[in-house]
């Protein structure tokens, strides 16, 4: 009787323990779960990509060359255009000049390779021109960049102000429109 008694105190804590065990997964189980948020982005209507921190570069008519960063790219393929939050934008001429074109918003036709560019605009040249406006476009067809907004510009020791202007890229060649204003600085 001892050997039936001892087999039986075994399959008895056997059985408690996977009693035991049972009960503390279906605790655990039962139990709500710490769940971690999940961020939900939402892309607006009719955009059919949309990528961050993106870089691109193209040749463009007239053989120049721009390289396209922004923070955010929202591509709406019906279209054909992409828009762009945080935008920064390098030109290069066949001549080798280059411009750096910042921008908080910018779209790219890629039909056309025209570029809009609006909210604090900011165009600088390697040779430290700059020139402040609120809206600029460049014309891939004509190769030009224009505004019709108001244009602060700095070009070596003259300061520039007036409304609308046209820079014609291949011949760098530019003209204020209207209103112009001139300060020569003293160096």
């Amino acid at each position: 009787m001892t050997k039936k008694w001892s087999r039986f105190k075994i399959a008895l804590v056997i059985i408690l323990i996977l009693i035991g065990a049972g009960w503390f997964i279906l605790i655990k189980l039962l139990q709500p779960q710490e769940t971690k948020p999940v961020s939900l982005k939402i892309m607006p209507d009719k955009v059919d990509i949309q990528a961050e921190d993106i870089l691109y570069t193209e040749i463009g008519g007239g053989n120049i060359k721009y390289e396209i960063r922004a923070k955010t790219v929202y591509y709406l393929k019906e279209n054909d255009v992409a828009e762009f939050e945080e935008i920064d934008v390098t030109l290069t001429t066949p001549s080798g000049n280059t411009y750096t074109i910042m921008s908080n918003r910018g779209t790219y036709n890629m039909t056309k390779r025209d570029i809009t560019l609006q909210g604090h605009v900011v165009v600088e040249s390697e040779a430290n021109d700059r020139i402040t406006t609120d809206h600029l476009f460049y014309d891939a067809e004509d190769n030009k960049i224009y505004t019709e907004s108001f244009v602060a510009m700095v070009y070596k020791n003259i300061e520039l102000k007036g409304t609308g202007l046209t820079f014609w890229l291949d011949e760098r060649r530019l003209s204020l429109l209207q209103q112009v204003e001139a300060t020569i600085k003293q160096r």
